[in-house]
C-alpha cells in the first residue's frame, strides 16, 4: 500500500555502502522515485525472471564486469562467475562499494572503465 517515494529512498540506500552520499547518490534516489509504479514492478519482474546464461558465451565484444564488494543485489562472486562465461571478459570488484559503484565512488569506477577501454580499444589511425 505504500507509494514508491515512501519506501524506495531508504531501500536504495540499503543497496549502497554504509554512509554513501553525495550528489550522484541523490540523483539515483531522485530517478528511482520518479518511476511509475507499474514501470517499477515490471522492471523487478523482468530481472527476477530473466535467464540469460546461455547467451553469455555468444558475446564477442569486450566486456568489463564491475561489481561492488558490498552489493547483495548482484554479488561480486556472481558477477565474476558471469564474466568467466564470456570469452575474454574482465571483472573488477570495487572494495567498500554497494550496487551503484558509478555513484558511490565515481572516480574509482571511471578509472576502471578508462583503463579497460585503453587496454581494449585502438586509438585513431
Amino acid at each position: 500500500g505504500q507509494r514508491i517515494d515512501d519506501f524506495l529512498p531508504a531501500g536504495i540506500q540499503r543497496m549502497m555502502a554504509p554512509g554513501a552520499g553525495g550528489p550522484l547518490i541523490d540523483l539515483v534516489k531522485a530517478a528511482v522515485v520518479t518511476m511509475r509504479p507499474e514501470t517499477f514492478r515490471a522492471a523487478i519482474a523482468a530481472i527476477a525472471r530473466y535467464e540469460g546464461r546461455d547467451v553469455l558465451p555468444l558475446i564477442k565484444c569486450p566486456v568489463l564486469g564491475i561489481a561492488g564488494e558490498l552489493d547483495a543485489t548482484a554479488p561480486a562472486n556472481v558477477m565474476e562467475k558471469m564474466a568467466s562465461k564470456i570469452s575474454g571478459a574482465e571483472h573488477v570488484t570495487m572494495p567498500a562499494v554497494g550496487h551503484f559503484g558509478w555513484a558511490e565512488k565515481p572516480d574509482a569506477f571511471n578509472r576502471h572503465v578508462i583503463e579497460f577501454l585503453a587496454s581494449r580499444c585502438e586509438g585513431p589511425a
